[in-house]
């Protein structure tokens, strides 16, 4: 794992962070997303990222990751407050507490990289809509970085036979988020991803060599 993460996860620590980060997320959260970084620095050093935005963004790892490789402007959106203040000032994050899936963010800019870590398996309906908003906030060459459980290793819910059952967000103003909504296999997210106008450029997991997690580099068709 590149040091540099290390050395955030150490000032975010000092942040004054959610709680969460210190009791719980710090330990677990580079088994989520261990390739993503390393992902987002070979696209940086052939296309220098200006904007990033982070959609379920937590405290911030990745945010703070892509801005101290590019210096660039940031922006992050949660359903919930976990950024802390002093982060959000120091680094003067365009922050948003929203539900993307039901809500409008109301950027009008696009961004060249969007993180999108541990949130496609709450999204509560279906998610080609919401992945289509996503798709129209990324810059023609920009590039999605998405992580989300492997249903083969965590196991199917029982809720949907497919995610095609899951409902549309029309007519919902909310729905609270009770843990995993639904977990994918790889051929069910090429399917929602190609179907939101999209591709997946590279495939790895995390933790390395294992399948437990897809980390996945999206770009538009």
């Amino acid at each position: 794992m590149d040091s540099l993460i290390y050395d955030i996860q150490e000032e975010i620590k000092n942040s004054n962070p959610h709680w969460k980060y210190n009791d719980y997320y710090r330990m677990v959260e580079l088994q989520y997303w261990s390739e993503i970084p390393q992902m987002i620095r070979e696209f940086n050093n052939n296309y220098p990222i200006k904007t990033c935005l982070d959609i379920g963004c937590a405290m911030g790892t990745l945010l703070l990751y892509t801005h101290k490789l590019s210096n660039c402007k940031l922006a992050g959106l949660e359903i919930e407050k976990h950024l802390s203040d002093n982060i959000i000032k120091k680094y003067s994050v365009d922050y948003k507490v929203l539900n993307f899936e039901l809500e409008e963010h109301n950027y009008n800019e696009t961004f060249d990289c969007i993180i999108m870590t541990e949130i496609f398996e709450h999204f509560k309906f279906n998610p080609v809509g919401t992945m289509k908003k996503v798709k129209k906030l990324l810059s023609p060459n920009g590039r999605l970085y998405l992580s989300t459980p492997n249903v083969e290793v965590w196991g199917k819910i029982d809720k949907y036979n497919t995610w095609k059952e899951m409902p549309t967000p029309e007519g919902y103003q909310y729905l609270p988020d009770l843990g995993h909504e639904y977990q994918y296999s790889i051929n069910e997210i090429i399917e929602i991803i190609q179907l939101a106008g999209m591709r997946i450029n590279k495939i790895d997991y995390s933790p390395k060599n294992t399948i437990k997690q897809f980390n996945l580099e999206i770009i538009k068709e």
